[in-house]
């Protein structure tokens, strides 16, 4: 199923860890849907390989108080850690100390740009946007942006009731999914084969849709026809928007589709879970 996914491809051709990572944030979501607080909070403390990926459910954890979570958070992530230290001290110094830069990766505007199209966060799409013009500018924009997003998703889930197994709090989840992958500093494309999850539990809240129309029919599958044609070519196209500010002359910009594309279907999915569902009609 996932080689259906354009990012599952991606994965296997960059030959990354990126499957690890979907079994963790669905451990993580199953676990949280039953109850189970600290499992789920170990399976996410598991992704200190990827820190940066535990931000956004992190912030759920953190407002809605599920301090055995987030026991199990720091619980799992130190163990991972003192493996780590066991098996090679040096590596993981290294890997503390080279951890920081990836900011300077991503705005400084002096790095070379032959990867940058291809990572799809708000700290991206203000250098790709601004960067040629107005370093400074861009550097604000994305933090900006980034801090933004966490506060959304803060707000929104001190709006929800934690009643997991629920439409509302399935699609809330979803949308967080969806968003988080914005707001953390880095997400290079095979991260975005993340997004399998939250596009599985909107589906699963939309099995016949309306009409046996997949997905509502509606608006939801508008979106996420839209959303994997921008998984498909934002990046191509951002790099193209480099390459023809190059030959112009001009200063360079690109627009990261990917990212207003992926907000957007964050923004539906949540709306829709605040929403009552439609009653179908019963068949003949």
């Amino acid at each position: 199923m996932p080689f259906l996914f354009l990012m599952g491809l991606t994965w296997f051709l960059y030959g990354q860890n990126t499957p690890l990572t979907v079994l963790l944030y669905t451990l993580t979501f199953l676990l949280l849907r039953r109850g189970q607080d600290m499992a789920s909070g170990i399976a996410l403390g598991l992704l200190l390989y990827k820190p940066q990926l535990a931000i956004p459910l992190g912030i759920v954890m953190i407002v809605k108080r599920r301090w055995r979570a987030l026991l199990g958070v720091a619980l799992s992530a130190g163990l991972w850690g003192a493996i780590g230290f066991s098996l090679s001290p040096a590596a993981m110094i290294q890997y503390s100390q080279v951890s920081p830069r990836v900011f300077d990766f991503l705005l400084d505007t002096q790095q070379p740009d032959s990867k940058v199209w291809a990572v799809h966060t708000a700290y991206v799409f203000a250098r790709l946007l601004l960067g040629g013009l107005w370093p400074e500018a861009a550097a604000v924009l994305g933090t900006g942006l980034a801090v933004s997003g966490a506060l959304i998703v803060a707000l929104v889930w001190r709006r929800v009731d934690w009643k997991p197994g629920t439409r509302a709090w399935d699609l809330k989840f979803a949308a967080t999914l969806a968003l988080g992958l914005l707001i953390v500093p880095y997400v290079f494309v095979y991260d975005l084969m993340l997004l399998l999850l939250p596009l599985a539990i909107a589906w699963s809240h939309y099995p016949r849709g309306a009409g046996d129309q997949p997905l509502d029919g509606g608006p939801l599958l508008a979106w996420t026809i839209l959303l994997f044609g921008a998984i498909f070519a934002s990046g191509h196209l951002a790099a193209a928007q480099l390459r023809l500010c190059d030959l112009l002359g001009l200063p360079r910009m690109a627009v990261q589709l990917s990212v207003p594309i992926i907000a957007g279907w964050a923004w539906l999915v949540a709306r829709l879970g605040a929403a009552p569902m439609r009653q179908e009609a019963s068949p003949a």
